[in-house]
């Protein structure tokens, strides 16, 4: 059964395209990846290709972001985060996020290796740390080592790497990005808490691969895209973890109440709604810039700092008010929660996602916002003017007052609380 489209389960989006877009994923995923076939690929010994795969490669949704005269769809990063925070909320199994993600970045900066991923092959973007390190003949590079963990690993066919020559630097941020094909490496499956989705260990033994492999695109490029493609599926399961612990607040009676008029329990909740919030905001304002903007880096740091611990958090929340009945497993809950640790430990601790937001604006950069609206806020116009003038007269320490007995701290909400 396919989640409501209203509360916390409701799609992030306000596009009417794109909110059509988010339906229609969520029939497809309720009638092509519902619970049964989750939980059959977390009971299955080895990691096999969902069924479903033909037919998503058919929706074209792997090119969703990429050009059309690349191959894909043409619609913007957007549309692609529409789609994986409904992925996300169905806690579907197969690579389809590391795959959509190697297919955007290969859009922009090598087109000419697309066509297999667009055609459905499996591709992985090993962001979760480490690198290979290489040594330069010119024509070619040998690489060793062993990068893990990555994402969709055990499926995949075409990995893109990080490469640190002659062992240049300490760490991947000064790392080219190779695209390897899996027959030229040892591919390991990793034991995973989320075995839904796999992960993989992937090592290179004196492995010289052509220059030509070398994929132009900086490791601030491809982390900052995956922070914002990993936030969107996370803001799907803290969605479904907050929706499922509210209604279970709401209907479970103990000493005669239901348990959601405990402060204690309506306190998680409430919390947990906030951090389900701040993370779909930041995920959505990043989502809604071309990753070229200047914009998009300081951005995408946001959803990085939020999005990954919020469905962690929230998932832990859950199981919390979910009491007994939350960590048996029959109930489905468990699968959020290893989703959700999985997105942690790649996207890494938050603390130098915040460092980063913090040293993009030291440098200068901003986040600048801009809302258009519609010729109806005209008329709007002199009734806040009043509003100011009123609040003048009065001193400022009774000004929330004012705002509160006048509806104007939430105007979009019905009288007597709001305005409308």
């Amino acid at each position: 059964m396919s989640a409501p489209l209203s509360g916390a389960t409701a799609p992030s989006t306000l596009n009417p395209d794109r909110l059509e877009l988010a339906r229609v994923a969520r029939r497809w995923l309720g009638a092509s990846s519902p619970i049964s076939v989750v939980r059959q690929a977390l009971e299955s010994e080895t990691e096999v290709m969902p069924e479903f795969w033909p037919e998503l490669v058919e929706l074209g949704w792997i090119g969703l972001s990429v050009s059309e005269e690349h191959g894909g769809q043409g619609g913007t990063l957007a549309d692609l985060v529409t789609v994986l925070e409904e992925w996300g909320l169905a806690v579907a199994p197969g690579p389809f996020p590391g795959s959509a993600l190697l297919a955007t970045l290969l859009d922009v900066h090598a087109p000419e290796f697309l066509a297999p991923i667009i055609a459905g092959a499996v591709g992985a973007v090993a962001f979760g740390g480490g690198a290979l390190q290489a040594v330069d003949h010119g024509s070619t590079v040998l690489l060793t080592g062993e990068v893990k963990p990555v994402d969709g690993g055990s499926l995949a066919e075409w990995f893109l790497l990080p490469v640190v020559v002659e062992q240049a630097t300490e760490s991947e941020a000064d790392a080219d990005w190779y695209l390897i094909h899996r027959d030229e490496l040892q591919v390991t499956p990793l034991r995973s808490a989320d075995p839904v989705r796999r992960l993989a260990a992937v090592t290179a033994h004196n492995l010289s691969v052509s220059s030509d492999r070398r994929i132009p695109v900086q490791t601030h490029q491809v982390r900052d895209l995956a922070a914002v493609v990993q936030a969107a599926e996370c803001v799907g399961v803290a969605a479904w973890c907050v929706s499922t612990a509210a209604e279970y607040a709401r209907n479970r009676v103990q000493f005669d109440r239901p348990i959601g008029q405990f402060q204690a329990v309506k306190h998680r909740c409430a919390d947990a709604l906030c951090r389900l919030e701040e993370a779909r905001a930041a995920t959505w304002d990043a989502a809604e810039l071309d990753p070229s903007d200047e914009q998009f880096p300081l951005a995408a740091a946001v959803a990085g700092a939020l999005g990954a611990t919020a469905a962690f958090e929230c998932a832990k929340d859950a199981i919390q008010i979910l009491g007994g009945i939350g960590y048996t497993w029959e109930y489905d809950a468990h699968l959020y929660l290893r989703r959700a640790t999985v997105a942690r430990h790649l996207n890494g601790d938050p603390v130098p996602w915040r460092r980063r937001v913090w040293q993009l604006v030291q440098s200068g950069l901003r986040r600048s916002m801009a809302v258009d609206l519609p010729a109806s806020a005209e008329s709007f116009r002199p009734e806040v003017r009043s509003l100011i003038t009123q609040l003048q007269q009065v001193d400022r320490e009774h000004w929330n007052r004012e705002l509160a007995d006048g509806g104007w701290i939430a105007p979009h909400w019905p009288t007597p609380w709001g305005r409308s």
